[in-house]
C-alpha cells in the first residue's frame, strides 16, 4: 500500500511549504532566504549531532547489554520470570 509513502511525502511538502511560503511563492528570491552559515558552520554543527547520538547509541547498547546480562531476576519481583504471579491468601490447588 502507498499510503505511508503518500503520507510522508505529503507531510514533507506542507511542512516544507509552511517554513518558506514566501520563497516558494515567488515572493522572495531563494538567494535571500538562503542560511548564511558557513560551509565550516555547518560541518561543526553535523559533526556535534553525530558525535552526540553517537554517544547515545554506546551508553543504550551498554544499558540494554547489562539488563541482558542480568536476566529477568534482577528485577527483585520476588519470584521468576517462569513462574504463574498468584494472589496473595488465595491457595490454587
Amino acid at each position: 500500500m502507498p499510503l505511508p509513502w503518500i503520507a510522508c511525502e505529503t507531510g514533507w511538502f506542507v511542512a516544507e511549504f509552511g517554513r518558506q511560503p514566501w520563497t516558494i511563492a515567488e515572493i522572495l528570491p531563494t538567494f535571500l532566504s538562503a542560511s548564511s552559515l558557513t560551509e565550516w558552520d555547518l560541518y561543526i554543527s553535523l559533526s556535534g549531532f553525530i558525535a552526540l547520538y553517537t554517544l547515545f547509541l554506546v551508553i543504550e547498547m551498554f544499558l540494554m547489554l547489562k539488563f541482558i546480562r542480568l536476566g529477568p531476576s534482577s528485577l527483585h519481583k520476588g519470584r521468576y520470570h517462569f513462574e504463574i504471579a498468584q494472589e496473595e491468601g488465595v491457595d490454587h490447588v
